[in-house]
């Protein structure tokens, strides 16, 4: 029998349009359980521009922090593990967003680059949905992360589709030659199947 105690580990996932907050209470080597998710719709990537993520969206991503830590500090949270993506990763200013982060609130957040991103989605894809060979899919609100699934092996990369990037500025209506243009960007940059 299992005599450690369980553990609740925050996660933290800034997304261009939504951050999220999953608490997860864990029996480290043995099982884990969702304890409560909260998400908040930030919109990071409004307002962007060539100079980087904009004051307003910086705000707006600071108090969602602070909530998010107040939350987890009287949820009894030991860890919290937090990333940062699209929005982030692509504003001019997005290096330094996790500093502020980290020295005003005191979360250290990791930049997660397309494929990485694509990974991890994969793995909570595949905790989920039993499978074996296949193709994951996310679309988030600033880039798409698309990885091939065969047997073992996850094959991950980021894909751009036009409009993806802006979303407040570019309505993105995908046509019908959108699988052929996924298909061709997998045959482009995925292993063969």
């Amino acid at each position: 029998m299992n005599e450690t105690q369980p553990q609740r580990i925050a996660i933290i996932d800034l997304g261009s349009n939504t951050n999220r907050l999953i608490i997860m209470e864990t029996q480290l080597g043995f099982s884990y359980r969702l304890v409560d998710e909260v998400r908040e719709v930030v919109r990071l990537r409004q307002g962007m521009s060539e100079a980087g993520l904009s004051d307003e969206a910086v705000i707006r991503g600071l108090s969602t922090l602070r909530l998010y830590k107040d939350f987890c500090e009287q949820t009894n949270v030991r860890q919290i593990l937090a990333v940062a993506t699209s929005a982030v990763r692509e504003a001019a200013n997005g290096p330094a967003f996790p500093d502020r982060i980290r020295d005003e609130i005191g979360i250290s957040i990791q930049l997660l680059d397309g494929e990485k991103e694509a990974y991890y989605d994969t793995l909570g894809a595949l905790n989920e949905v039993p499978l074996i060979e296949g193709v994951v899919l996310d679309i988030g609100g600033g880039s798409i992360q698309l990885s091939d699934v065969q047997k073992i092996a996850i094959y991950s990369r980021q894909l751009r589709l036009p409009g993806c990037t802006c979303p407040h500025r570019t309505i993105y209506h995908p046509g019908p030659d959108i699988w052929e243009r996924i298909s061709c960007h997998r045959e482009r940059n995925l292993p063969p199947t």
